[in-house]
């Protein structure tokens, strides 16, 4: 894989991740699974979708690749396992769906059809731009969804009282944190993760003094590591590519 074919990955990847998490409400989610490919809602995502991957890949000339994008992301959408909204459902359609962004990139290196990625930028700083854009949009999105899905069984054994608070505030402490470790690994700042994670153990842990309070604690410190492991292996990940001379060279 060369630096041109990363850098389309990269825009396919953020364009795909932006329209399933930021552009599809829990509402919209909702009625999708209820009424499968008889909701308009399916339709109306799927087309919003493939225009949001289209625009993002600059690939004005190759017509029929949002077709595709569509029709696909309406086929697997619309396909419904059970009668409630599993988390490997997801996970799967997910792959589905990425799957076909990576075999169209195949296709399109080689058929030897023409092509014409659009830089807008200089063509490094362009590379670049989206490779940080793919690292900060996974962290913030797919990342903590799939956080919430690895710590699902132990929040089960949590008295739902016990986790009350401000409306989605774990949710937000998780997405800024991840943001944070990343932007600490980018700068070289590995310190400054070490007084984070300090600095959210004395906020939020206090003093354990019942086996339902060690739970919790013991739930957030999951949280909290499952979040730094991810940050720093997207930020290392993220550090490597930066360093290479992209469009020059082989990646893979």
């Amino acid at each position: 894989m060369n630096g041109y074919d990363l850098l389309l990955l990269s825009r396919l990847l953020s364009a795909h991740f932006l329209a399933d998490f930021l552009f599809l409400s829990e509402s919209w989610k909702k009625e999708v699974f209820d009424r499968s490919w008889k909701s308009s809602r399916l339709y109306l995502h799927s087309l919003i979708s493939a225009g949001i991957i289209y625009l993002c890949s600059t690939l004005f000339n190759v017509l029929w690749f949002p077709i595709v994008v569509f029709i696909s992301r309406v086929l697997f959408d619309g396909i419904k396992f059970g009668k409630r909204v599993e988390a490997e459902q997801i996970l799967l359609k997910q792959l589905f769906k990425i799957f076909v962004l990576v075999i169209c990139l195949i296709y399109f290196k080689n058929s030897g059809e023409s092509y014409n990625v659009k830089f807008f930028l200089s063509q490094e700083l362009s590379f670049k731009f989206w490779v940080l854009a793919f690292s900060y949009i996974t962290i913030f999105w797919p990342v903590g969804f799939l956080i919430g899905q690895l710590t699902e069984q132990w929040r089960g054994q949590i008295k739902s009282e016990s986790l009350e608070g401000l409306g989605k505030a774990g949710l937000w402490i998780g997405r800024l944190e991840r943001i944070l470790i990343l932007t600490f690994v980018l700068i070289n700042r590995f310190e400054a993760i070490g007084f984070l994670i300090a600095a959210k153990s004395i906020f939020r842990f206090g003093e354990i003094t019942n086996s339902e309070d060690r739970k919790i604690a013991e739930y957030i410190l999951i949280g909290t590591l499952l979040s730094v492991v991810f940050a720093i292996f997207f930020g290392i990940f993220t550090k490597w590519l930066l360093s290479k001379s992209i469009l020059t060279t082989s990646i893979f």
